[in-house]
C-alpha cells in the first residue's frame, strides 16, 4: 500500500503509467496529481477512449485535485451525476479508478489524513480574456492580438474558466472540514500554495490572490507534516514542510 504525489500532467499521464507498471502499483496504491490533470478537456468520444485506456493501463487509483487548466464545464456537466464519497471525502468519479478529489475535503488513505483543495489563478492571461459567444468578433480579436505578437490571452469557456478559483462555499467548506479535524492533518495537497511560500521561491514574481491568501491563513493555523503543490512547473523542496512537485513522482506514505 502506498500514496504517491506528482505535478501537472496537462492531459498526458504516460509517466504515471510507466511508473505504476515499473513499480508494480496495485489497487491498494493511490497516485495523486496536484492539479492541472487536463485529461477531462473536450468531452469528446476520443477523449473518452483515452480515459478508458488510462484507466485500463493502471491497476492503482489515479486521483487529482483541480488546477487552473481544467475544463470545468465538462467536469460539472458531463460528470454531474458521478459524485460520491471515497476514503472519507467527497469525490467525482471519472472512471472506476480515476477520481477527482474535491475542494476542502479530508481523505484517509493508507492510514494518512490528506486535506485537498484544488484551484489556482491563471498567470498566463496578461494580454486579455476574450469572450467566446460572438465567433466573428472573437476571430478578429485573436488575429489582432497575434498581429501584435501577444500570446498571453485566454478565451472564456474554451481555455479559461472562472471556476479555476474557488467559490465562497468551497472556501467555507474547507475551513469547516479543518475545524472538524481539529486543525490537524498529515498532508495537504493543493495546486497553488500559500502567499508567503509563493513570494519566497519566486522572489516576488508571483503576486498573492484570494486563494494563496486563504492558504496562508490555513498554513499558519494547521498542524501538518508536509504540503505538496503543483502549478509552478518545478520539482523543488521549498522548505522541510513545503514541496513543489512537477515531473517527479514522490511516495509520501
Amino acid at each position: 500500500m502506498g500514496v504517491y504525489v506528482t505535478g501537472d500532467t496537462h492531459g498526458n499521464c504516460q509517466r504515471i503509467i510507466e511508473y505504476a507498471q515499473e513499480h508494480c502499483l496495485d489497487a491498494h496504491d493511490t497516485v495523486i496529481v496536484a492539479g492541472d490533470f487536463g485529461c477531462v478537456w473536450d468531452g469528446s468520444m476520443e477523449e473518452a477512449r483515452r480515459l478508458d485506456y488510462l484507466s485500463e493501463s493502471l491497476d492503482c487509483r489515479l486521483a487529482f485535485v483541480s488546477g487552473n487548466h481544467e475544463n470545468f464545464d465538462v467536469l460539472e456537466k458531463k460528470y454531474a451525476g458521478f459524485y460520491s464519497t471515497w476514503a472519507g471525502g467527497r469525490v467525482q468519479n471519472i472512471r472506476s479508478n480515476i477520481t477527482h478529489l474535491l475542494r476542502g475535503e479530508m481523505f484517509c488513505i493508507d492510514g494518512k489524513r490528506i486535506f485537498t483543495f484544488g484551484g489556482a489563478r491563471s498567470t498566463d492571461i496578461s494580454d486579455g480574456l476574450l469572450q467566446s459567444d460572438d465567433t466573428e468578433k472573437l476571430i478578429k480579436e485573436v488575429l489582432e492580438l497575434e498581429r501584435q505578437g501577444k500570446q498571453l490571452y485566454r478565451i472564456s469557456h474554451y481555455d479559461w474558466w472562472e471556476q479555476e478559483m474557488p467559490s465562497e462555499e468551497e472556501m467555507k467548506n474547507g475551513i469547516s472540514c479543518l475545524e472538524q479535524h481539529n486543525w490537524e492533518t498529515d498532508f495537504v495537497i493543493t495546486h497553488c500554495c500559500p502567499s508567503s511560500i509563493q513570494a519566497y521561491f519566486s522572489l516576488g514574481l508571483y503576486q498573492p490572490d484570494k486563494l494563496t491568501d486563504y492558504f496562508q491563513v490555513i498554513s499558519e493555523k494547521l498542524r501538518f507534516k508536509r504540503w505538496y503543490f503543483g502549478h509552478y512547473h518545478q520539482d523543488k523542496a521549498v522548505s522541510d514542510q513545503f514541496h513543489m512537485v512537477y515531473q517527479n513522482i514522490c511516495r509520501i506514505a
